[in-house]
């Protein structure tokens, strides 16, 4: 799913408009509406899990829908790339 669809979705069913979750989230509206419109748009890890907690959403899917790691995610692979290369390989050669 697309983080376009996937926020514009989660905002409709907690009937938020796009004035009051922009606030909630430190952003302003027409930087969501970029969102749900699909522009390409940079947004902070910290906004991400903001929005992420005002639309009720699961932190991962949000991040997974935008195409990006959670920084812990992140740092974890960062701190032990090379045991996640090798199980990485292990699991594509079985």
């Amino acid at each position: 799913m697309k983080l376009s669809t996937l926020v514009r979705t989660a905002r409709s069913k907690q009937g938020l408009n796009l004035r009051d979750l922009a606030g909630v989230v430190g952003v302003s509206a027409s930087f969501l509406s970029r969102i749900e419109r699909g522009h390409h748009v940079r947004i902070s890890d910290r906004r991400l899990a903001f929005l992420a907690e005002a639309l009720d959403l699961p932190v991962d899917d949000v991040f997974r829908c935008a195409k990006r790691l959670p920084p812990d995610i992140e740092k974890f692979v960062l701190d032990n790339l090379e045991r996640v290369r090798r199980t990485m390989l292990r699991g594509a050669a079985a």
